[in-house]
């Protein structure tokens, strides 16, 4: 039975040999995605995925599958695979589509608020630059 640690395995093994983008069963991946098991399913942005597993990839296409099998990820990936008995296979194609991310993991966070007040965000104000006034300027 292929578990969610082995499909972690393989993104991880993805996005450190280089992917742009990845889906599990169609569900977009993002920095916000899980891959995760819930009771005896596996889920993928809390929407449940089943075997067959399709796992895709944007990237490049001269390095991307030579370089997951560099990765600890991916060798530790093919190492379960082969001991366990899975199968999987890596086909190179010149042009594929990904769907979206789910909305809600869409959404554009930001640490600040531009024009906000400083010291509402909770951090001092930043300091300004100042030119001396000539009387600063004469003191011994």
């Amino acid at each position: 039975l292929v578990q969610d640690s082995d499909l972690r395995l393989l993104v991880n093994g993805l996005w450190e040999a280089g992917a742009e983008s990845i889906t599990v069963n169609a569900q977009r991946l993002t920095a916000r995605s899980a891959v995760i098991t819930s009771g005896q399913a596996i889920e993928v942005n809390e929407k449940g995925v089943s075997s067959p597993y399709v796992v895709e990839a944007i990237g490049d296409t001269r390095t991307l599958s030579a370089r997951l099998f560099d990765t600890t990820s991916g060798l530790v990936f093919v190492g379960k695979a082969d001991f366990y008995g899975f199968t999987y296979t890596v086909d190179n194609v010149a042009d594929l589509s990904l769907a979206a991310g789910p909305a809600q993991q869409l959404t554009l966070r930001s640490a600040s608020i531009e024009g906000a007040d400083p010291e509402v965000e909770g951090r001092p104000p930043a300091a300004t630059p100042r030119t001396p006034t000539p009387s600063e300027d004469d003191s011994p």
